[in-house]
Parts: structure tokens; C-alpha cells; sequence
């Protein structure tokens, strides 16, 4: 397939003919690889690929280590990426996105460690550039993965005695208080976080709370997320953010009727967010219609492309199922087929509680450094 014969939109258009000016900048292209990558455009991606693998001998030495890492973040090759990233950031400390890319691949990999020890390097340099708070915030992320919370609590604590907190750093703070059973100071801090992230936010601590087994608390928040969804009625997200709250507020069928309304005005072609299509699969289970469940998760997520991202999924209703051994089965799979990790899956997804205590998923959620 000739990738500049593809159809595409305007985005796609601007960057292919900037390319077609001058050949032998790369730099479009190689914009475009995230741009298929975040749509889940695989054909698209591996026609781009196919046409930068014959010109590769023409790439700098920096456009080869951008290239590598992004083929190596789409194999789902966490920890080889996070490393190309870091070579990057070494080789132009101006270049923060190199930082970003390494950092969470850095995470997704499950090696917290090696962001703690990048900000020892790169924290005098970030201060040159005015971004050290939001690398804070990653270096936050990697002490919560290693659920070290004394430390976030403490790291927080010192800086807003002398700076305001980064969104982020806010939001690593709330979820280290709750997690060292603090979550009766947590409330006057979801007030500093920004009205545009509110509902992201609030969802997580009801995950959290639920891991803490503050049952009511949890209830209080989805309270106050399904208020945050009625004032925000006019947003595209109020279905996604009704459904949310009646989720955790265990109304199974309201929160999959909001899901359902909330897909069927989106489109199964335009879904960007599968976190919620695990959601409604959950809410099918906890009435007990488990073929619809799975039947939700093999449609909306069907094709080896999605296979990583079902398989997580699908372990939780084997959960519900009882069926922990299988459960652990498929979310050995998942890693390995590259659904990272993150502060909200795996050793922290509430749905998955009854697998804390099980050696082998021990051993499979732990840190690597």
C-alpha cells in the first residue's frame, strides 16, 4: 500500500505534504506514528512504518532514536522505549517530551525507580526550564507505584509549604492520604483541583477508597460526581460521568443505561476511552448477565489490536466468576501483550481485591526495580 495514496484528514494532509516540501525532514512523519497509534489506526501505522523503514538510512541520529522509540512504545516494548527516550533527553536536555515519553513508559513498565533516579539528573535543568513541577508530578506517580505513600505525603507536604502543587501533584497527594488511611483530609484539596479534570479525578479516589474498604466515603464521592455530571449536563461526557457515579453508587442498571445511551451517540467507531467499555461489561456482570458482559468486551474491543486491553477486562469478570487462576492467566497475557501499568490498574483496580493476597499475581504486579 502506497502510504501518500491513503485517504486522511486535515491533520494527516498538513503533515504528509510538509514532508513531500522538504524530504529530508523527517520530523512530520514521525509526528504522525502517535497520531495513528492514539486513534488505534494500526493499518494507517503500518503503512506509515512500512515507508519510514525504507528510508531510514536518511535519519539523524535523533530522528533514529525518536523513530526506534516510538516502534519499540507500539510493540508495547515498555522498558527498551523508556531507555530510547532517556538517550534522547541526554542527547537535547532542552527537549521535555523526551522526559514525558520516558517517564511514563517508565511506568508502564512497571520500573518507577528509574523516574526517581532521571530527576536527580534532569531536576537542575527543569528548573531552567520552568517544567520541574510537572516532572514532580511524575516522580509522585513512581513513589505511589511503589506505594510508598509516607514518601508522597511528605514530598507534598514540604512543597506546598512553599509553592502551589501542580494539578497532579495535588492529585498524588489526595491518593497517598487515602491510601495511609488519611481520607478525612482529602476533601478541601479536591477543591484546588482545575473544574476541567474533576470528574477523571473524582472517579479515581472512588476506585481508591474502594481499595481502602471506605465503603461510605466512596459513596459520598460518587455523590459528588454524579453532581459534578448534573452541572455539567450540556458536556459531551455527562452520559460517561452519570454513569460513573451510578457505577459506584452500585445502580447497576442506570449506570448501563447511561453507558449504553453514551455509545450509541459516540459510535463503537469512535470510542477513544475502553476504560468505560470494561465499565459497562462490570455493571452487566454485577446483574448477572455475564454473556453480556463478554459479549460487550468482544464486540467494542474485538481484533488482535485490542487484545491486551480485553484480556484486562476480561480477568475481572473471571474475578466476579470466581475464576481467580484465570483471571491471573489473562492478566499475565495482557502484560505481556503491553496494556501497561498505571495507579489505576492491576494492584490498584479495586474490582480486582480478591487476587491481593494470591502469590502469583504478587509476583506479576510487582515493581522491577
Amino acid at each position: 500500500m502506497d502510504f501518500f495514496n491513503e485517504d486522511g484528514n486535515n491533520a494527516e494532509e498538513h503533515f504528509k505534504k510538509a514532508y513531500q516540501l522538504d524530504t529530508t525532514f523527517i520530523s512530520p512523519l514521525l509526528k504522525l506514528i502517535p497520531y495513528y497509534h492514539n486513534k488505534r489506526r494500526y493499518n494507517a501505522q503500518d503503512s506509515l512504518y512500512i515507508f519510514l523503514d525504507k528510508i531510514k538510512p536518511n535519519y539523524t541520529r535523533w530522528e533514529l532514536l525518536v523513530y526506534e522509540f516510538m516502534r519499540a512504545r507500539d510493540d508495547g516494548k515498555w522498558l527498551e522505549s523508556a531507555d530510547l527516550a532517556n538517550q534522547a533527553s541526554k542527547m537535547d536536555p532542552s527537549h521535555y517530551t523526551s522526559f514525558t515519553r520516558a517517564a511514563n513508559a517508565y511506568i508502564a513498565a512497571n520500573h518507577p525507580q528509574k523516574i526517581i533516579d532521571m530527576a536527580e539528573r534532569i531536576d537542575p535543568l527543569l528548573i531552567q526550564l520552568n517544567d520541574q513541577y510537572q516532572f514532580s508530578a511524575y516522580v509522585g506517580h513512581a513513589m505511589l507505584l511503589q506505594q510508598d505513600y509516607a514518601a508522597v505525603v511528605l514530598k507534598y507536604e514540604k512543597l506546598s509549604a512553599t509553592r502551589s502543587l501542580h494539578p497532579w501533584e495535588t492529585f498524588h497527594y489526595i491518593e497517598a492520604l487515602i491510601y495511609s488511611h488519611e481520607a478525612d483530609k482529602i476533601s478541601s484539596l479536591i477543591k484546588d483541583l482545575p473544574v476541567s479534570g474533576r470528574g477523571l479525578w473524582l472517579y479515581r479516589i472512588c476506585n481508591s477508597l474502594l481499595l481502602v474498604n471506605e465503603n461510605t466515603l466512596s459513596e459520598e464521592y460518587a455523590n459528588q460526581l454524579k453532581e459534578f455530571a448534573l452541572e455539567n449536563n450540556m458536556s459531551p461526557k455527562f452520559l460517561l460521568l452519570s454513569a460513573s457515579a451510578e457505577m459506584y453508587l452500585k445502580n447497576w442498571n442506570a449506570a448501563i443505561m447511561h453507558f449504553e445511551r453514551h455509545l450509541s451517540e459516540i459510535g463503537p467507531e469512535n470510542i477513544t476511552d475502553y476504560t468505560f467499555i470494561g465499565d459497562l461489561s462490570m455493571c452487566y456482570a454485577q446483574v448477572g448477565d455475564m454473556s453480556k458482559s463478554y459479549e460487550i468486551l468482544e464486540k467494542a474491543l474485538r481484533g488482535e489490536s485490542f487484545e491486551d486491553i480485553r484480556k484486562y477486562h476480561k480477568s475481572k469478570l473471571l474475578v466476579v466468576e470466581g475464576k481467580l487462576e484465570e483471571a491471573i492467566d489473562s492478566l499475565s497475557i495482557s502484560i505481556q501483550l503491553g496494556y501497561g501499568f498505571e495507579t489505576f490498574r492491576y494492584q490498584f483496580d479495586h474490582n480486582l481485591k480478591p487476587l491481593f493476597e494470591n502469590e502469583r499475581f504478587l509476583d506479576l504486579v510487582k515493581v522491577k526495580d
